[in-house]
């Protein structure tokens, strides 16, 4: 409404808009919005339905859409992750890198994950903080407003990666074994064609890895057949029969062995090989198979060499065991001889001169039990040291050289069977003075001990010293030296080998090789130095070995009783004197005797008082005291003719003097075991009724055969064999010394004394007719061995025509 100029009538404008276009529109519009709800509603259902995390974000990177995998992956609930940039998925140090792309991106439009249908690999992190291994996939869009979106798909791979890792892990490890194998190993495919070797398979065949890979095995091996070797259906064919096959319990796969022949490359010559096939797999289940390839050739060496080692360890036992036998056994015989003498000695002063008689042999057996201590001891002490146990340390003191010499010496003199002279000695420049050193005293013991029992068992006449040298650079130098029969080179090159074994030979046993491995072991050394043979030309002879162990010079000074060289050669002597029974007079007593057991002091008061009491005791009974108790009346019954022992509960004593007349021979190295043979053949005589038996000794093969024609022809002569005369410096053996009385036709007895099984069994074979133990055996039961032996062979027997019908073991 308005009014026109100059007049007062209203006008009225009326406007017309047709809406029926605009009404249209909207209903469009309307039906639109519509549409979209449903889209909308659609993708996310479509995003909850998927199984892998899916995010979608604006231009801003704000996230403004997630389903439940993304939860599930990334560890956050939904409300957490809405309005929240994506950097929160992402590890720290890539949080800034991604605003920089995100940036460029929308800058320049330039694409780098956008669209990549294989997707990135990505680092994630999730909600505790921990990395996820993830693939990318990102769509860009636009939305109804003009707006891009960016939707990210994220694909987990974490396990995947972790399995990845492992079989990586388990691949190297495979081929790690593989070339740490001693053997040609080699790995094929299901085709046979080579994938795989280690350097042993190319020494083994000549060849580089380059020329072997992804080649036929049969290139190297010929007729081998992968599949022939693993079919699942029966083989009959000549080649199948020759193929061991051994079923594993634990995959149920088999591994196959042939012999096969294979081609060197290098000279292309040919060599037999044993080839090991086991079924295998990679990490991804692809059939494999594992070849192992042994040299047949190195195979028989390594054989003989475990055969050799096996061997030795038998060879070292046996000389343990007879070691131990030959030291031991004359301190059974001489307690046997003692509890003997007990039963027959008619009164207390014929027992104490019998004992007197063995004080000889009872000094030696005491030296010889130290001795088979201390070989236990060096076993012990020798393993410990291969084991790497032993600690020098502990067994380090300060002791006084002098007095330790002394010792060593006096002990190795006391088991000394010759005219020996033992010595010790210092410097000159230590005359007058106690010097005390710290050393491995146990070391310094066992070396010296073994040095010198050595020189004690090859040293017939003259001298055997223990001499200190002095210190140099730490350590303690010694030597022993001795004027025997010296070492023969054939013996001197294996000296101190560790793997010798026996000591059958001087200079190839255990003391000289334990000396040595001892030594070593705690930074010192052992050494020939010298050594001289006897010949028949020239007799003189003598070894020089010297020995250094760490050790310092502790301190010197005068010593409060001098003791020089000329006093330690009287002390060493003083050791040696001996009491022959045949010496002691009847009217004499221990303390009217010069004797090592008065020079030494041992016989004391006490021992003094008991002989004393019962030289009155035999008195009051010549004057025809009464004796006491059942004891006296025995004994008083028993005349020193008559035997007193009890009968044998085998046989019988002889009182027919059948076995008078029989002669012995003896033939042992071993002066003891020698008198021990003679001291128990003593008793067994005094069970033969006239008997007198004469005792020939022989201590070598060697010395007995010039006398053979002396008794071959003799059926009354008993030959006792030992098996090892190396001690007294015998080459021929107790073999063939029994060779030797069979092919002369020796009528008489043959026993085998050795005491070793295999050697009994050897000598049985060659035909000795008898086998006594090591101790001996007792009393009876050694006549009755003699009796049955000596019956037979001399035809007395009933059903004997020939000798004995079987061995004779006692």
């Amino acid at each position: 409404k308005t009014r026109s100029p100059g007049s007062e009538r209203p006008r009225f404008i009326a406007v017309f808009q047709d809406v029926t276009v605009l009404t249209a529109r909207t209903r469009e519009l309307e039906s639109a919005k519509t549409d979209l709800s449903l889209v909308t509603s659609g993708h996310d259902a479509f995003l909850q339905a998927m199984s892998v995390p899916v995010v979608v974000a604006d231009e801003t990177m704000t996230i403004r859409q997630t389903n439940a995998a993304t939860s599930a992956v990334f560890g956050y609930r939904y409300e957490e992750l809405l309005g929240q940039p994506v950097t929160i998925l992402m590890p720290e140090q890539m949080r800034e890198l991604h605003g920089s792309y995100v940036d460029t991106h929308m800058a320049t439009g330039v694409q780098r994950i956008i669209g990549m249908t294989a997707g990135r690999k990505v680092v994630g992190q999730h909600k505790d903080g921990r990395e996820l291994d993830l693939v990318l996939n990102i769509a860009k869009s636009k939305d109804v407003d003009g707006s891009y979106r960016f939707t990210a798909v994220f694909h987990d791979i974490t396990d995947i990666t972790a399995l990845r890792d492992a079989s990586s892990v388990l691949v190297n490890a495979q081929a790690q074994l593989l070339q740490s194998m001693s053997l040609a190993g080699m790995l094929l495919d299901s085709n046979g064609k080579i994938i795989a070797m280690n350097t042993a398979t190319k020494a083994l065949f000549g060849c580089e890895p380059h020329m072997l890979f992804g080649k036929p095995v049969t290139t190297i091996l010929q007729d081998y057949d992968v599949q022939r070797f693993f079919a699942r259906e029966t083989a009959t064919s000549p080649a199948r029969s020759r193929i061991r096959s051994f079923p594993d319990d634990h995959s149920g796969s088999q591994s196959v062995e042939q012999e096969l022949v294979g081609l060197k490359m290098d000279d292309g010559s040919k060599l037999s090989v044993i080839v090991h096939t086991m079924p295998t797999c990679d990490a991804s289940g692809a059939e494999r198979y594992l070849l192992l390839c042994e040299d047949v050739s190195q195979l028989r060496s390594k054989l003989e060499r475990q055969t050799e080692e096996l061997d030795i360890q038998r060879r070292i036992l046996g000389q343990f065991t007879h070691e131990m036998r030959n030291k031991y056994s004359p301190s059974v015989t001489i307690l046997e001889t003692i509890k003997n003498l007990i039963v027959e000695c008619s009164s207390p002063r014929e027992f104490y001169r019998e004992l007197q008689g063995l004080h000889d042999d009872i000094r030696l057996c005491a030296g010889l039990l130290r001795e088979a201590d201390d070989l236990v001891a060096t076993r012990l002490e020798l393993h410990k040291v291969y084991k790497g146990a032993y600690v020098s340390v502990a067994n380090v003191e300060v002791v006084d050289l002098r007095e330790q010499l002394l010792e060593r010496a006096e002990a190795a003199g006391a088991l000394s069977q010759g005219g020996v002279k033992f010595t010790a000695a210092l410097p000159a420049a230590y005359d007058g003075l106690d010097v005390f050193v710290k050393v491995d005293m146990y070391m310094f013991k066992h070396i010296a001990n073994n040095l010198l029992s050595n020189a004690r068992k090859h040293t017939y006449v003259g001298t055997v010293s223990l001499t200190y040298e002095g210190d140099r650079d730490g350590q303690l130098e010694f030597n022993v030296k001795d004027t025997g029969r010296g070492i023969p080179e054939t013996i001197a090159s294996r000296l101190f080998k560790e793997e010798v074994a026996t000591a059958d030979c001087r200079g190839v046993g255990l003391g000289l090789s334990s000396c040595k491995v001892f030594a070593l072991a705690i930074g010192g050394d052992v050494w020939l130095e010298h050594t001289k043979v006897c010949t028949v030309d020239d007799a003189t002879g003598g070894t020089l070995f010297r020995f250094r162990l760490p050790g310092t010079v502790v301190e010197t000074r005068p010593c409060e009783n001098i003791v020089s060289r000329a006093d330690a050669d009287a002390r060493l002597r003083g050791r040696r004197i001996s009491i022959r029974r045949d010496t002691i007079d009847s009217e004499q007593s221990p303390s009217d005797v010069s004797s090592p057991l008065s020079d030494a002091g041992r016989l004391t008061s006490a021992t003094k008082g008991i002989w004393d009491e019962a030289v009155a005791k035999d008195d009051r009974e010549a004057k025809g005291a009464p004796r006491g108790g059942e004891r006296g009346r025995e004994s008083a019954a028993a005349s020193p003719a008559s035997p007193v022992s009890a009968p044998s509960d085998f046989v019988e004593i002889d009182e027919k003097g059948e076995l008078s007349s029989i002669k012995f021979c003896i033939c042992e190295d071993s002066a003891v075991i020698r008198r021990s043979v003679q001291m128990k053949l003593k008793h067994v005589s005094k069970q033969v009724v006239g008997s007198n038996w004469p005792i020939s000794e022989f201590a070598t093969v060697e010395a007995f055969l010039p006398n053979l024609k002396d008794f071959v022809d003799d059926p009354n002569v008993v030959v006792t064999v030992d098996e090892n005369f190396d001690a007294q410096g015998g080459q021929l053996r107790g073999g063939d010394l029994i060779d030797a009385l069979v092919g002369a036709n020796f009528r008489g007895l043959i026993i085998s004394a050795s005491g070793d099984a295999a050697s009994c069994k050897d000598h049985l074979s060659r035909g000795a007719h008898v086998v006594w133990s090591k101790p001996l055996p007792r009393t009876d039961r050694m006549l009755e061995t003699l009796s049955v032996g000596w019956r037979a062979l001399n035809n007395k027997g009933n059903d004997v025509v020939q000798g004995p019908t079987s061995p004779i073991v006692a």
